[in-house]
C-alpha cells in the first residue's frame, strides 16, 4: 500500500544520544537492500499474526499518566514546548560516590570537620570542596553526616558508569527552578558555601530517593507515585514485550496532551536497551507525512493509518557547574527523531500504533518485522542465518530509536517540620520510619532552595 502525501518530507537523521555510539548508516543499508522483499506477503520473513501489538496494552495506558483531553489526531497539537526549561546537571553516578561526590575538590581527602570548632577553622575554600551531603549535614548541624554516611552506603567504585540518580535530576530539573550559589549559616555560626549543583544535587537525591513511593502513599503521604508507560527492557531482545514498547500511540498521547495541551515537561528513558537514561522532554514538533489503508498488523478497529515523524528534545546531563547554565553554553539538550504510525478509528481517534523504521514512503517496516528479516535473512543460501542473534540486537538498535518508557512524578512536599538525626546511621535501615525520619530531616532542604532562586544572593543569620 502507498502513503497518501501530507506534505513534503526532508529526511534528517535524529541527533545522535551521546548514550549510543553506533552509527545508524551501515544498519541502514542492510534494510535498504531488502526494502522491496521485506513487506510482501509471500516473503520468508513476512509477519503474519504479530507478536508486537498495536493496542495500547495496561502497561501502555496515557491516563495512568496525564490527564488526557484530546484523542483526535487532527485537533492535537503538532508541536509544544514547557514554560520552564529543565537545567542540565550531572546525574549524580555511583561510582563516584553519588551526592557523597566532592565534585569541585576531587582530591581532597581530609575528613570533614566534626565539631562546630573545626568547622569554624575551616577557610570558604576548604569548605565550599565538601560534597553536598556533607554540606547539608554540616548545615543543619549533625557532626555525625547521617546523609553522607546514607550516600556512602549507597554507591560503590566497580558500580556501572551508567547508574546514577538520573531519575530523580529529570523530575527535579522539571519542578525547581535553577538554584544560584548561595552562603547559608549554620546554627553555630559556620557559613558554608553551596555551588548550584550542591543544590541540585539535594534536589535531585530527595525528588528520586527520599519521596519515592515503594511503600504506598498510604504508608507514607508524603511521596508521590511514579506514573509511567512501557516497560522496563532488561534483556536487550527486541521481541521481548519490554523492549518491544512503549506503545508509540501512548507516547504520542502524553506528548500532544501533557506538554502539547498542559504545557507540563515529562521524562523519558530515551536509550530503549538494558541502560537507563532519564531523560526530561520539554518540547516536540510533529509532521504528519502521510495516511494509507490500515496494514494486516493494524488492530481491526482501524479504518486508516498515519505516518508520523515526532523531533523531541530533552535536557542532557553535564558535569556539575558551580553557577546556573539556562541561558549559557553549558545547558545542554539533544534532539531526537522518532518515526511511528498511528492507527485511528472512525472519529479520527488514536487507538494504536507501531515504531517503524523509514526507508521510503511505500516501506516502513515495523519492528517486528524487520528483526524477523534479519533472523532469517540467508543470502547465500547455505542454510545459516546471515546475522546471528548479537549481531541482529546490535543492528536492531542502532536502526530503531524510540524511547523505552514514558512517565512523570509530581513534585514532592517539604516537611514543615525539622528532625534530626538520632545517631551517624540513623537512615541506613531500608523502612518506612527511617524514610519518613529523613523527609524531616530535609526539611531544611526547602530553606536552602528558596535562598538560593532569591536575588541577589542571599546570606541568612542562622536557621
Amino acid at each position: 500500500m502507498k502513503w497518501y502525501l501530507v506534505g513534503a518530507l526532508c529526511f534528517v537523521m535524529g541527533a545522535c544520544d551521546p548514550h549510543q555510539s553506533q552509527s545508524h548508516d551501515e544498519p541502514l543499508n542492510v534494510f535498504f537492500e531488502a526494502a522491496h522483499e521485506m513487506e510482501k506477503s509471500d516473503s520468508p520473513w513476512h509477519v503474519g499474526a504479530p507478536r508486537v501489538s498495536s493496542a495500547m496494552d495496561w502497561a501502555n495506558d496515557p491516563d495512568e499518566i496525564t490527564q488526557v483531553e484530546e484523542r483526535r489526531l487532527p485537533l492535537l497539537p503538532l508541536a509544544g514546548k514547557a514554560e520552564h526549561i529543565p537545567w542540565s546537571d550531572t546525574y549524580w553516578p555511583k561510582y563516584k560516590g553519588g551526592i557523597g561526590q566532592r565534585w569541585s575538590t576531587p582530591d581532597m581527602t581530609r575528613e570533614p570537620p566534626t565539631s562546630p570548632s573545626e568547622a569554624l577553622s575551616w577557610t570558604q575554600e576548604e569548605l565550599s570542596g565538601l560534597s553536598p551531603s556533607e554540606k547539608y549535614d554540616l548545615y543543619v548541624g549533625n557532626y555525625n553526616y547521617s546523609l553522607s554516611n546514607v550516600t556512602e552506603s549507597a554507591n560503590r567504585p566497580d558500580t556501572a558508569e551508567w547508574q546514577g540518580y538520573c531519575h530523580g535530576w529529570a523530575m527535579a530539573a522539571i519542578h525547581f527552578k535553577e538554584p544560584s550559589p548561595v552562603t547559608l549559616t549554620n546554627p553555630d555560626g559556620v557559613a558554608i558555601p553551596f555551588g548550584s549543583s550542591d543544590i541540585k544535587a539535594l534536589l535531585t537525591f530527595y525528588q528520586g530517593e527520599v519521596t519515592r513511593s515503594e511503600f504506598g502513599t498510604s504508608v507514607l503521604p508524603f511521596t508521590t507515585d511514579v506514573k509511567s508507560g512501557g516497560g522496563v527492557c532488561i534483556s536487550n531482545k527486541p521481541m521481548d514485550t519490554n523492549c518491544s514498547d512503549s506503545n508509540p500511540a501512548m507516547f504520542h498521547l502524553v506528548m500532544t496532551n501533557h506538554l502539547g495541551i498542559h504545557g507540563r515537561a515529562f521524562g523519558i528513558d530515551a536509550t530503549v536497551t538494558r541502560e537507563k537514561w532519564n531523560q526530561p522532554v520539554y518540547a516536540y514538533e510533529s509532521h504528519l507525512l502521510g495516511e494509507r489503508e490500515p496494514r494486516e498488523v493494524a488492530l481491526p478497529e482501524a479504518v486508516k493509518e498515519v505516518l508520523v515523524r515526532s523531533e523531541v528534545t530533552y535536557t542532557m546531563e553535564i558535569e556539575p557547574q558551580w553557577q546556573p547554565v539556562l541561558s549559557t553554553e553549558h545547558q545542554h539538550q539533544v534532539t531526537k527523531t522518532y518515526t511511528y504510525t498511528l492507527e485511528l478509528n472512525a472519529h479520527d481517534e488514536i487507538i494504536g500504533g507501531q515504531w517503524v523504521l523509514f526507508l521510503d514512503f511505500d516501506h516502513t517496516p515495523t519492528l517486528e518485522q524487520a528483526w524477523t528479516f534479519l533472523t532469517n535473512a540467508d543470502d547465500d543460501e547455505d542454510g545459516i542465518a546471515d546475522h546471528d542473534e548479537a549481531e541482529s540486537i546490535s543492528i536492531m538498535w542502532a536502526a530503531f530509536d524510540f524511547p523505552d518508557y514514558v512517565w512523570f512524578q509530581e513534585r514532592a512536599p517539604f516537611a514543615e517540620t525539622f528532625k534530626p538525626a538520632w545517631n551517624a546511621y540513623a537512615f541506613l535501615s531500608n523502612n518506612a520510619s527511617s524514610r519518613k525520619d529523613l523527609w524531616h530531616y530535609f526539611a531544611h532542604l526547602n530553606d536552602i532552595y528558596e535562598a538560593s532562586i532569591a536575588l541577589p544572593e542571599v546570606e541568612n543569620e542562622g536557621l
